[in-house]
C-alpha cells in the first residue's frame, strides 16, 4: 500500500528540514513524498533542493492559501492514503506509518492521537475524539489522519474556508456516511498556536456555521462560545506561558 505524505510550506526555512527528515526516516518504504511550496523567498527552496533526489514530486508556485496548496498536492498524489504533514510538523517516531499500515482496516478516514508542544516547553498527548461527535467541532487533526486518496480527489478542501476547511471536509464526509476508524496510536506532534488556535473564538463560530442547526447544536455552541471567550480573555490576562501550563494540567 502506497502512502502519500504531502508537505505544504511557505517561507518555512527554519522548520521545513525537521519535517522532511521525519518523513524520510520512516521505516515504511512504500511512501510517496510530495512538497508543495507557495513561492518561498527565504531559502526554503534551497532546503527542498538539498533533498530533491529523495522526493517524488515538488513544486514551487504562488497559491491561494494553505488549502489551495493542499489541494494541489492531492491532485498530484498517486498513493492509496494521504497524510498532510506540513512544515514544522513531524511524525511522533520513525515507525508510525508502518504501525498505521498494520492497524488500518481500510476505512475511508483513519486517524490517531497527537502530541501538542507548547511554547513553554511542555508537551501533552491529546486523545482524538469520536467521529460521531464532529457536530461539536474538530475531533482530530489532519496531521494525525490518513484519508483515502480517492475520497480527497472526489471532494478536496473548500478554499473559501480560510481557517476550518479541514473540519468542513471531515464533517461533510461523516454525514455522507463514509467510514471512520480511530486508532490507539499517537501519530504526530506539532506546536500549539497555529492559525486556528490563534482564532479560537472565530473557529467556534465557523464550526457552528457548518454543522446542522438544531436545538442540541444551538445549546452546545451557545455554551462553548461563551466558555471560549472567557478562556481567550484569561490567556490574554495571564500570558501565554502560564495559560499553557494550566492547559497542560487540565
Amino acid at each position: 500500500m502506497v502512502i502519500s505524505i504531502i508537505t505544504v510550506v511557505f517561507n518555512g526555512k527554519e522548520c521545513l528540514e525537521k519535517t522532511i527528515l521525519s518523513v524520510l526516516n520512516q521505516s515504511y518504504s512504500n511512501i510517496e513524498f510530495i512538497i508543495i511550496d507557495g513561492g518561498s523567498r527565504d531559502g526554503t527552496i534551497d532546503i527542498i533542493k538539498k533533498y530533491e533526489n529523495q522526493l517524488d514530486i515538488w513544486l514551487s508556485e504562488k497559491d491561494n492559501g494553505i488549502y489551495d496548496a493542499m489541494n494541489k498536492g492531492i491532485r498530484l498524489s498517486k498513493g492509496h492514503y494521504i497524510n498532510f504533514m506540513n512544515a514544522g510538523d513531524t511524525f511522533i517516531d520513525n515507525f508510525v506509518i508502518e504501525k498505521f499500515v498494520t492497524l488500518c482496516n481500510k476505512s475511508d478516514v483513519v486517524y490517531g492521537n497527537y502530541m501538542l508542544q507548547y511554547q513553554s516547553g511542555l508537551n501533552k498527548i491529546i486523545e482524538s475524539g469520536l467521529a460521531r461527535n464532529l457536530w461539536k467541532g474538530s475531533q482530530f487533526n489532519h496531521q494525525a489522519t490518513f484519508v483515502k486518496s480517492s475520497l480527497y480527489k472526489k471532494m478536496e478542501f473548500d478554499i473559501q474556508e480560510r481557517i476550518v476547511a479541514d473540519f468542513k471536509f471531515f464533517y461533510s464526509v461523516y454525514i455522507q456516511g463514509y467510514q471512520f476508524q480511530k486508532l490507539d496510536l499517537v501519530v504526530a506532534k506539532f506546536l500549539a498556536g497555529g492559525v486556528s488556535d490563534q482564532n479560537r473564538l472565530k473557529v467556534k463560530f465557523h464550526f457552528w456555521s457548518i454543522v446542522n442547526r438544531n436545538w442540541k447544536s444551538y445549546l452546545y455552541y451557545s455554551y462553548i462560545i461563551t466558555l471560549t471567550f472567557f478562556k481567550v480573555l484569561v490567556k490574554k490576562v495571564l500570558g501565554t506561558r502560564l495559560s499553557d501550563y494550566i492547559a497542560n494540567k487540565v
